[in-house]
């Protein structure tokens, strides 16, 4: 998978900046599979859509505040972007990294040291094989889960084309 393969024209009028007031009131895409109509309606027409024998899927996950600020060694600005957790000790993650030059893609064994905003330590390694991808070891400071350190040291991933925190 390539992150291009993402890539398409949204007219900027149409993104929404900010949640809708009432979240009742959100649009709601409807599609007839044996009509192939496409209708566009509002999220508490559900109860109307819905028949008896339907499936509703409801995803419940929460996303983390996987934006993660750091300075280098150098007391360099770094960008951390947590992506996938490598281990059950939520302590290894598959990263994004900016600026990603500071670790050159032709020496896969150099290392940047990082020391994350509210504390907390990274070593970031590129992924071998993948890339624009790294790898990042976290040390938490002591008696912190990573639960409640990532809450207090992370921001939510906005995509860049919401203009606002």
């Amino acid at each position: 998978m390539r992150l291009e393969d993402f890539n398409y024209a949204l007219p900027e009028e149409l993104i929404a900046q900010t949640p809708a007031a009432r979240r009742d009131a959100s649009r709601l895409m409807v599609y007839n599979r044996a009509s192939k109509e496409l209708r566009h309606r509002h999220f508490a027409d559900l109860t109307e859509l819905l028949h008896p024998g339907d499936t509703l899927v409801v995803n419940n996950t929460k996303v983390i505040p996987a934006r993660l600020n750091a300075l280098d060694d150098k007391e360099r600005a770094v960008e951390v972007f947590l992506l996938k957790r490598l281990d059950s000790s939520f302590l290894r993650w598959q990263c994004l990294m900016k600026p990603g030059k500071r670790i050159p893609e032709n020496d896969p064994s150099r290392s940047l040291s990082v020391k994350f905003r509210n504390g907390g330590l990274g070593v970031i390694k590129r992924s071998q094989g993948e890339s624009g991808i790294f790898q990042v070891a976290i040390s938490l400071p002591p008696h912190e889960t990573f639960e409640s350190w990532v809450q207090k040291a992370g921001e939510p991933p906005l995509p860049p084309y919401l203009k606002r925190t």
